[in-house]
């Protein structure tokens, strides 16, 4: 074995973001039992902690119930935005 000489490890620019909590429990008209946190991660998947990027989020086009649509705050800038308030309006 050898011992290293001291090096510094820096987190990269913004590359993508990463839903660290997945949305559940939701039905038609109220608030996700589990709230969605999505963060801002760099090309090694390391949270990038000076992002200010605006994030949104929204139902993929093609998926889910035709007609469903989210409320709620859904969105805002942050390095890791955790949601509080999301629901789904209806549920097929």
């Amino acid at each position: 074995s050898a011992i290293s000489g001291t090096f510094n490890i820096t987190v990269g620019a913004a590359a993508s973001l990463s839903v660290s909590t997945q949305p559940a429990g939701a039905s038609g008209g109220t608030q996700f039992a589990t709230q969605p946190v999505v963060q801002v991660v760099d090309a090694g998947g390391n949270l990038v902690t000076g992002a200010g990027n605006s994030i949104t989020v929204s139902i993929k086009a093609g998926t889910g119930t035709t007609g469903a649509a989210l409320s709620g705050t859904i969105g805002g800038q942050a390095l890791s935005q955790r949601h509080s308030d999301l629901s789904r309006e209806r549920i097929g």
